[in-house]
């Protein structure tokens, strides 16, 4: 039995919101998280990736395009998640 290794690599970059009234009342202040996951050097489509917090809150998702790229949802209408210590699930 021949015994193959993959290596899965994801990037996140989280964009500050600097604009007055981030979250404006309605709902959690979010910064926006992008990134790209790769195996082997290549992209990985249609997986999703899912932020889930630490402490309270919901886990945020986002779903990789053709090139591997995502950007997390709070909800159906707003991007983003909130600053703190997630665990990633691809």
């Amino acid at each position: 039995m021949k015994k193959t290794s993959s290596r899965l690599l994801v990037t996140c970059v989280d964009l500050a919101c600097f604009s007055l009234g981030c979250g404006g009342g309605h709902g959690p202040r979010l910064e926006t998280v992008t990134g790209t996951v790769l195996m082997n050097g290549e992209p990985v489509r249609g997986v999703n990736v899912t932020f889930i917090p630490h402490v309270n809150g919901s886990p945020y998702y986002g779903r990789t395009n053709e090139n591997g790229e995502y950007q997390l949802m709070f909800n159906q209408h707003r991007a983003g998640a909130e600053v703190g210590v997630h665990t990633v699930l691809i």
